[in-house]
Formats: C-alpha cells, structure tokens, sequence
C-alpha cells in the first residue's frame, strides 16, 4: 500500500513538472512583427467588398493594387 502512494506521488510530481515545463516553453515565444501592417484590421491583396450592413473599426487597406479595390 506504501508503495503504491509511492509510485502515485512521484507521478504526481513529474505530471505537474511536465505541464509547467510546457506552458513555460509555450510561453517564452515571441510575437511576430507584423511592421506597419500591423495597424489595419483588414489588410488585403485582392479586395475588399461588404454585403449587407457592415461595421469596421479601424484601418482597412488593399496592396498591391489601388484603392479602388474596396468596396
């Protein structure tokens, strides 16, 4: 019966010793750096159209075409 609380504590142990380990290696990356891209909410190459009522808060811009891709 000791030896089984035993066995059962040590497992314990390395359980919570290899979740801390993963939420610490998860934790520890880096953000990407998305530059100046990072201040629009809708970012596109190709377009951007809306159907029906629609709300946007914050940038939205189209490269590598012109302005008159957004609709």
């Amino acid at each position: 019966m000791k030896n089984n609380k035993s066995k059962l504590l040590i497992f314990a142990i390395l359980s919570v010793a290899i979740i801390l380990s993963i939420y610490s290696i998860a934790a520890a990356q880096s953000s990407v750096d998305l530059g100046t891209a990072g201040n629009f909410v809708i970012l596109s190459k190709s377009g951007i159209s809306t159907t029906g009522t629609t709300s946007i808060v914050g940038n939205i811009g189209v490269s590598p075409i012109d302005s008159t891709a957004i609709t």
